[in-house]
């Protein structure tokens, strides 16, 4: 199968020539389309049956960016069609298809249209929002969090068509419970990374995930929708807003299961391990024995340098970003052995000029935490919740690890050692009597024995 092009003779009004397309599925297959793309003479290659792409960049660079995306997407939608196509193929088929893509491309340009609009009208609902993301949020990943619960607000508008319209005024609380009902169902969308809903589909291309939405659990829609709430707070409290319907909608409590972590033991296995010629993995490992070291979210890890290291080396000081706007103290944590090493030993490395180790992206290093783990046989079988089912179930470990699992080794093994929940929050940034800080640690056998122990004689 192959797929040529070239310019019409013909111009529009507007001055410019269609896009014309010769496509041999087979010696007697050979069919002439009108693509319904088009473009201006100057700015078409006819050796190279593509869109001539400028240098330097310019509004016209991106508009034929555009128009050459479009061209790639048209022929891979093209051959998808034949290939599974289960009616003969004729030139009136393959011209029906061609205007039923341009159509909804049609369709996704004049949303992207409405929402740069809305975007830029002065107190409307997301103009707010994305002026609280960029000003009022500290960049970095809470910033991306927040991107992430706009996407999707923007796809439930979309998706529900002209009729509704997010509104700092006039949203209502069935609103919400409609929206998380949303946020449980839009993996349902998709069978087989393929969208099997027109409407949604777009929605989705309108506004695009880095990757297809995957079925959220209980906790995860709760975080969410606590970011919502977080910004209409705001929204109320600067009087963006003059009604929030949180105020009588209730999201529904998380549930957690046993925390678990590494032992000390499992931690040293991992930091003498040797991964051969495998550098990338040795870094990665190096990275999150610091982190499980430092008891840090992920977030505030990522944000420091080597700037937070104070008094000789011997500790680091950070304002951690979830209470930096309510009560900024400073967390200092004093630097083990382990450690002070493994920043020594970074310290002349190119990426440690801005940063405090060489970090990759946050879901590259929760991979790369699992294949170490799974390298050094951390197999040892751990209760876990479902987050999705909320169903308790036997994993490896080496399978459930991530990032934060870092943060729950430097609680939980602090607190095997010392059961003051206080004095291990001020090196976490738990406020006093924090009840999150009862979801890091858990009551062993060892802690038990101890309290067994002072009523024994």
């Amino acid at each position: 199968m192959t797929i040529k092009y070239q310019l019409s003779g013909r111009k529009s009004n507007e001055g410019k020539n269609e896009i014309l397309i010769r496509m041999s599925i087979s010696r007697n297959q050979v069919f002439r389309l009108h693509s319904l793309i088009f473009i201006e003479e100057s700015h078409w290659d006819a050796a190279k049956e593509t869109v001539k792409i400028p240098k330097v960049r310019t509004a016209d660079r991106a508009k034929l960016l555009t128009t050459q995306k479009t061209i790639n997407s048209l022929q891979q939608h093209l051959v998808d069609e034949v290939e599974s196509a289960t009616v003969p193929i004729s030139k009136e088929w393959l011209q029906a298809r061609i205007e039923d893509f341009m159509g909804q491309e049609r369709n996704v340009t004049i949303v992207k249209e409405k929402i740069k609009e809305a975007s830029n009208t002065k107190d409307s609902f997301f103009a707010s929002f994305d002026y609280y993301v960029d000003n009022v949020l500290h960049p970095g990943l809470r910033q991306d969090q927040f991107r992430v619960l706009g996407r999707a607000l923007r796809r439930y508008e979309i998706y529900h068509g002209p009729k509704f319209t997010w509104s700092l005024a006039k949203t209502k609380d069935t609103d919400l419970a409609d929206f998380e009902r949303f946020l449980a169902i839009e993996h349902t969308f998709f069978i087989d990374d393929e969208c099997i809903d027109k409407k949604y589909d777009l929605a989705f291309r309108a506004v695009p995930s880095s990757r297809i939405p995957q079925r959220r659990g209980g906790n995860t829609i709760y975080d969410v929708m606590k970011k919502f709430r977080t910004f209409m707070n705001w929204a109320m409290k600067t009087k963006r807003a003059s009604y929030n319907p949180f105020r009588i909608y209730s999201l529904k409590s998380p549930v957690y299961g046993t925390p678990f972590f590494m032992t000390t033991k499992e931690l040293e296995t991992v930091y003498k391990f040797d991964f051969g010629e495998d550098t990338s993995l040795a870094i990665q490992r190096d990275i999150f024995i610091l982190q499980s070291s430092l008891g840090a979210r992920i977030g505030d890890y990522y944000e420091m340098t080597r700037s937070n290291i104070v008094d000789d080396g011997n500790a680091l000081e950070y304002i951690p970003n979830k209470t930096r706007n309510k009560h900024a103290e400073t967390v200092r944590v004093l630097l083990t052995c382990q450690a002070k090493e493994i920043l020594d030993r970074y310290r002349d490395h190119p990426a440690c000029r801005t940063k405090l180790m060489p970090f990759i992206s946050s879901q590259k290093y929760n991979v790369a935490i699992k294949k170490m783990l799974t390298v050094c046989k951390i197999e040892r079988y751990v209760t876990v919740l479902n987050p999705t089912t909320r169903q308790y179930e036997q994993r490896r470990l080496c399978d459930v690890a991530s990032s934060h699992m870092a943060r729950r080794n430097f609680i939980g093994n602090l607190y095997n050692k010392v059961k003051d929940p206080n004095l291990i929050a001020s090196m976490t940034g738990h406020v006093e009597g924090s009840k999150a800080f009862s979801r890091y640690r858990t009551i062993n056998d060892n802690v038990k024995q101890d309290l067994i122990d002072m009523i024994s004689f």
